[in-house]
């Protein structure tokens, strides 16, 4: 029989007669060796006969593979077949030239000594009537797959030979073929050593007896030849037995199943082809909290309820369809309601007819693994003693900020911090007390950062902190305000074990791209400026450049400046009246704050009003400004004077605390205030900045009968709508709109309009820095209500407006 011309006709289904086998290589798509001397000769060329080809291209109901080049079509037919699990139907050409159908099926072959390597093993056979092929039930047999090597040392062998008991790594690993009886191993050794002497190679059948792990025996149908490469030469023997295993085979597999089943650690569960649970074992009940009865019948997804909906499941199924397995991570629910992490894995089992009959899931539970891993990454990034970052982790993200600033052209600034008398805190008061401050001091620190910036200790009693994604523009002036930031947090004590211990810092600030291009060189520049603050006397920061820190030390200079005068009370207020345009009479006045320093002289208000925004000082200087307030009008009005209202400025930082309306409401009550001679000035950028916010604090003072102003009105970008919904009394035109209101067409439409939006609010407008009649008469003529300026009266001090009030009076 010369097995390398033509496929012949089976006598009955199964392998009572030769069929082609070849093994290739499904990723580099190359058949690597078959039981064909030449395969290349197996298939005649292409003719022109269309009536045969039709004639039978209507007898089954199935996709038809027209093979030209055995070396080329047949591997693309076996991965075809391999991606479908479904046999294939091809025609070719016999020997004689008529057309034949033959059957392309595949077997999944392991090699190697832990069975890693997958190769693909395609077994062709003749199929004499296509069409009742196709309609005739399979027999369930197994088949069983073997290569050899010229010694008959095992190289390869398919997964059917866990049917009869044995594990494919370890008979990869002993290379001996177990599953033969002695009798038959015996034999198809002789019959190898007569196919070695034949002139042409041809392949046996066999009827013979394999035997399962356990000892019993099995019979089957063995298909016995020599192996070729694609060369024509000699590299081993290939086997193929079908076999249908015994009753007591099937019942010591199921037994092995299910004891191996109940024995995993990880919960195993198998559901229909829709995802209803049939079968659990004990890790899987144990995992999740559920009993048989409450798990059993209900859809998988039980599992994950509130966590994972359908369309999660969706994407598995799909995945499941082109990958027939799926992995990845979940948070699964216990009964007890508690989430936990996994790993899910699902795999999908197959009937004869190739339709998915079960899904196969595995959970794992990875919360000890993941606590473990957090546990491992603090403590490797993490500093054990104050809980923010240590030198590793700040290291890290001082890089990828570095990256990041140069992807997008941005800045980044690096603070490093050391403190000042750090030495003798620990030596008075120990150790303890020691870490006790740095702990205290990184806690403070941690309530300066941004969002995306990193506080790290850098060792000892340095910490380092670094500043992400600054517009270069801004870098140098957020530096300056984080490390006033950053001082301002030791000018309170620090509480350790009952005594209050006073400490400072010395800041040393690097920026990026300026002071360094890389992560090393922009932390040594930091530490290098560090010591230079620690010269120049310590309880400051120090710029890397030395232009940046003269303008950075006199900015530091005025910011200690403002603390002691705030402390020393060196502030005053003033006054600006404010006037009807229809009568000229005074209506209210707007509370200003001045500065005269003992060694600047008089501060300009832009000045340090700028740099108290800038810094924590905004706060305690608006409220002083506010406590004040109140302190003088309840004054007032124990001396029987009376303004219509008192203005008083509120800064965006003080607005969008949370407490802001409880904190007025407090004052007022606390100097017996009269709430409707007050009006807040709060500038449309501050009340747009958040909406919800801004209405809530806007309500609360407004049931208390306090008035709002909505200050620079025109400056910002508020949204009319919101303005409608906000309950406030006053719109003040900013002095932008007035200054040339006169001179530009432009500049008088704009404050027509703004006035004409007051009106249709039904609300009173205010017109600021009003300097001259031509202004006063042209904001008269377009309906402005009020006026304050130069033109009226300057800002003036308390007396001065208390004579002025007194004039009028009389």
């Amino acid at each position: 029989m010369n097995s390398s011309l033509m496929l012949h006709d089976p006598a009955e289904a199964g392998l009572h007669s030769p069929n082609y086998v070849f093994v290739a290589d499904q990723h580099q798509q190359h058949i690597i060796c078959s039981n064909m001397v030449s395969p290349q000769f197996l298939l005649t060329q292409e003719s022109h006969d269309a009536d045969l080809y039709q004639a039978y291209l209507s007898g089954p109901a199935t996709a038809v593979l027209q093979l030209k080049n055995i070396k080329e079509d047949l591997v693309d037919a076996i991965v075809k077949a391999n991606e479908t699990s479904e046999g294939r139907l091809f025609r070719f050409r016999d020997e004689r030239g008529y057309w034949r159908f033959g059957l392309l099926e595949n077997i999944l072959l392991y090699g190697g000594e832990v069975a890693q390597q997958e190769f693909l093993c395609g077994v062709i056979s003749r199929i004499q009537n296509p069409a009742a092929y196709m309609g005739q039930e399979q027999l369930s047999a197994s088949r069983l797959v073997w290569v050899t090597d010229l010694d008959l040392r095992l190289t390869k062998v398919s997964g059917d030979c866990r049917t009869l008991g044995f594990d494919m790594t370890t008979l990869l690993a002993s290379g001996q073929l177990s599953f033969l009886t002695e009798e038959t191993g015996g034999f198809l050794e002789s019959i190898c050593h007569d196919l070695f002497h034949q002139s042409k190679p041809e392949t046996r059948v066999v009827r013979q007896t394999l035997r399962s792990l356990d000892g019993n025996a099995v019979s089957a149908t063995i298909q016995f030849s020599l192996l070729f490469d694609e060369f024509g030469a000699v590299i081993g023997t290939l086997g193929m037995a079908e076999f249908i295993p015994s009753r007591e085979l099937l019942e010591s597999e199921r037994q092995l199943f299910s004891a191996t089943f109940d024995a995993v650690s990880e919960g195993f569960f198998i559901t229909d082809r829709s995802g209803f649970i049939l079968r659990a074992n004990p890790a899987l009940y144990e995992l999740t909290g559920f009993s048989p009865k409450q798990l059993l019948g209900l859809h998988c997804s039980h599992i994950w309820r509130g966590r994972h909906g359908p369309e999660y499941f969706r994407k598995i199924r799909h995945c499941l369809q082109r990958d027939s397995k799926w992995r990845g991570e979940c948070e699964y629910m216990r009964c007890d309601g508690e989430l936990r992490p996994a790993i899910l894995s699902f795999s999908q089992t197959h009937n004869l007819r190739h339709e998915v009959q079960n899904y196969v899931g595995m959970l794992m539970d990875i919360a000890d693994k993941k606590r473990d891993e957090m546990r491992i990454y603090r403590l490797a990034h993490y500093d054990s003693l104050t809980g923010v970052a240590n030198r590793l982790l700040f290291n890290e993200r001082l890089q990828e900020a570095v990256q990041a600033a140069e992807a997008r052209g941005q800045a980044i600034a690096v603070l490093f911090l050391d403190m000042d008398r750090f030495k003798p805190v620990n030596d008075s008061l120990g150790h303890s007390a020691g870490d006790h401050l740095l702990k205290a001091v990184a806690r403070r620190l941690m309530y300066c950062l941004g969002e995306g910036d990193t506080v790290a200790r850098m060792g000892g009693d340095e910490f380092a902190l670094v500043l992400c994604d600054l517009p270069t523009e801004e870098a140098e002036q957020t530096a300056i305000k984080m490390a006033s930031r950053v001082l301002a947090q030791f000018f309170a004590p620090f509480l350790i074990d009952g005594r209050e211990v006073y400490s400072s810092c010395s800041i040393g600030i690097s920026l990026y791209p300026y002071h360094g291009q890389t992560a090393e060189i922009l932390l040594r520049s930091a530490d290098t400026a560090m010591y230079a603050a620690k010269r120049s006397g310590k309880n400051s920061y120090h710029f890397y450049d030395d232009h940046m820190n003269k303008q950075a030390m006199d900015r530091l200079i005025m910011e200690n400046a403002m603390r002691k005068a705030l402390v020393g009370e060196e502030f005053d207020l003033y006054f600006q009246p404010q006037y009807s345009v229809r009568n000229g009479v005074m209506t209210g006045i707007e509370v200003l704050l001045r500065w005269d320093h003992p060694v600047f002289g008089s501060v300009r208000p832009l000045e340090f009003i700028d740099l108290a925004e800038q810094t924590d000082l905004i706060i305690p200087l608006g409220e002083w400004v506010f406590q004040q307030t109140c302190e003088k009008i309840a004054r007032w009005q124990q001396q029987g004077v009376v303004f219509g209202r008192v203005g008083v400025n509120v800064s965006a930082n003080q607005f969008k605390r949370d407490d802001f309306a409880e904190w007025v409401l407090f004052q007022v009550q606390r100097f017996g205030v009269n709430p409707a001679h007050l009006e807040l000035e709060i500038t449309e950028s501050a009340l747009m900045e958040d909406v919800e916010h801004s209405l809530h604090m806007l309500e609360q003072l407004q049931r208390a009968r306090i008035r709002i102003a909505v200050d620079d009105f025109g400056t910002g970008y508020s949204s009319l709508n919101y303005l409608r919904k906000f309950p406030i009394s006053t719109l003040k035109i900013d002095r932008v709109f007035i200054e040339d209101i006169v001179e530009s067409e432009d500049t008088l439409q704009l404050a027509q309009t703004v006035i004409a939006i007051a009106k249709s609010l039904n609300l009173g407008v205010i017109a600021e820095g009003v300097e001259t009649w031509d202004q006063y008469r042209l904001l008269s003529e377009h309906g402005c209500d009020e006026v304050q300026g130069y033109y009226m009266s300057r800002a003036l001090s308390e007396a001065s407006l208390l004579d002025l009030v007194a004039c009028v009076s009389e």
